[in-house]
């Protein structure tokens, strides 16, 4: 799934243009901070003694302050972050969340300390929020290599900025002395077209399932890749030992090279192929509530576009729609209803981070204004709606923090 997700976010970035900076509403905060804010870091005031050194004394100087500040980010108060590299290179780059979601680098400044350079910046970025972000030196895309967090996706390590006031969510987190769940799985056609390709298709099932009581089922678009980043199985057990949610069946579906068929242009087949192989197919083997108010679909990305699609298109079989950074696309809004059409409008609950990608998905919009835009039609169309901006990116590491909350509000949907 690695290569799929990467080719299809690839062919994104390369038909969809950059965010541009003259739009007169922001598309990210504001992360450069002014001179007097700038003052405040511990790194630019490092950095402003060591110009002022005679160059045969700076790279004593560097050695002292790497001993007292080994590592990099270093925070000072209201949210300034320097980030700092030395060594022998003739350009240092920061590609990442920041500055404005992968879209563009910033260059670090530089100092000339002989033999090696003293290169830096300083950000100012909210308190509450984590970021991700690589290193370019000279070319060479690298995390950073004093930086100590180090946080997992789908196109390699990155280097983490965990703001001082940003508390990581524990529940995906594997725990003792608590039930889990069990894991069935099985093979369907990996598409509606004749093909010799299968598709697996994981199945969990809650502690102390039952095969004379029937469950609700929530779908997880790229569900397997999902379990390998974000922890979903061990998510699901710790809310229902919580009690914060009722035991449901989730069916974590792997994803497939056919599926790029159906982005970034909408193909209905792919809804279609879902409604008509994998549901039909799930509720055939397993104890299931086979009825909209029962079922649930979540997606991220890409795949948070084809969820929003098919629960739009197929109000009759899924009833609540879960997404994370969706690439939002004008297709979305054309096939959107009005909620008075006589089926039991889905309800929705959509997640953006406010440095999320930067590339124009939706009327000169980047990820993070596509997606508030694309929450407010909902609203305005009749469909009951939530939209949470978090502070952070797009990629796995900031979705697992919040991915709870959809599948709370997934139990809560069942609820009314």
């Amino acid at each position: 799934m690695n290569r799929l997700y990467a080719l299809v976010l690839l062919i994104l970035c390369m038909l969809l243009p950059a965010c541009k900076k003259k739009e007169k509403e922001a598309d990210f905060p504001e992360c450069h901070p002014t001179i007097m804010e700038a003052n405040s870091s511990s790194v630019q005031l490092f950095a402003d003694s060591l110009r002022g050194l005679p160059l045969a004394k700076r790279s004593v100087a560097v050695t002292k302050f790497i001993a007292t500040h080994p590592h990099s980010p270093i925070f000072n108060e209201r949210g300034i972050v320097g980030i700092w590299w030395y060594g022998r290179a003739r350009s240092v780059l920061i590609n990442g969340d920041v500055p404005n979601g992968w879209n563009t680098t910033d260059t670090l400044k530089t100092i000339g300390c002989g033999d090696s350079t003293f290169f830096y910046i300083v950000y100012q970025l909210p308190e509450y929020g984590r970021y991700d972000y690589l290193l370019n030196i000279d070319g060479n895309l690298t995390p950073d290599p004093r930086n100590v967090i180090i946080t997992p996706s789908g196109f390699g390590p990155h280097s983490g900025i965990l703001m001082p006031l940003f508390v990581p969510n524990p529940i995906s987190a594997n725990r003792l002395g608590i039930e889990h769940g069990t894991i069935d799985s099985f093979s369907v056609p990996e598409a509606l077209t004749k093909t010799d390709k299968s598709r697996k298709i994981n199945i969990y099932f809650p502690p102390g399932y039952s095969r004379n009581k029937k469950y609700p089922v929530m779908y997880f678009l790229d569900g397997i890749e999902s379990c390998k980043y974000v922890n979903i199985t061990a998510i699901l057990d710790n809310l229902l030992s919580e009690n914060k949610i009722d035991p449901f069946i989730a069916v974590l579906i792997d994803a497939a090279q056919s599926d790029q068929k159906s982005f970034p242009k909408i193909d209905t087949s792919f809804s279609k192929y879902l409604v008509d192989i994998i549901v039909r197919s799930v509720d055939q083997k397993y104890n299931t509530l086979a009825e909209p108010g029962q079922r649930g679909i979540y997606g991220v990305s890409i795949f948070g576009n084809m969820a929003a699609c098919t629960c739009l298109m197929h109000p009759d079989v899924f009833g609540y729609m879960a997404g994370q950074s969706i690439s939002v696309t004008r297709e979305l809004f054309e096939i959107a209803p009005n909620s008075n059409t006589g089926t039991m409008p889905p309800e929705f609950f959509l997640q953006v981070g406010d440095f999320d990608l930067g590339v124009l998905i939706y009327r000169d919009q980047c990820f993070c204004r596509a997606n508030l835009s694309f929450a407010n039609y909902l609203i305005r169309k009749g469909y009951t709606t939530t939209i949470m901006k978090y502070h952070g990116g797009h990629q796995w590491s900031d979705w697992k923090e919040y991915l709870d909350q959809l599948i709370i509000g997934f139990s809560n949907f069942r609820k009314k």
